[in-house]
């Protein structure tokens, strides 16, 4: 399981066990989501994009640098391409 930034959380094996149990009884559901999780990642994730927005974080980096404060692992950078 991941957060909103992309970091992974730790599960209870009750709540895993619950989530499985909700995709085994609502396997469309399930399926309906992965469709569209495979569709994001096909359309978002190619490359080239990929490299773009490493290219950005690492301008980033190069022009507010890692030492003197203004740049923080912690802070949630947008990923999305738009900005």
């Amino acid at each position: 399981m991941y957060d909103a930034e992309g970091s992974w959380a730790m599960i209870s094996d009750d709540t895993l066990c619950d989530l499985m149990q909700r995709v085994y009884d609502n396997y469309e559901e399930a399926m309906e989501k992965g469709r569209l999780a495979s569709e994001h990642v096909l359309q978002e994730w190619t490359w080239k994009q990929a490299g773009e927005r490493a290219y950005r974080l690492l301008e980033q980096l190069k022009y507010e640098g890692v030492n003197n404060g203004s740049y923080s692992t912690n802070t949630r950078t947008d990923l999305s391409g738009s900005g």
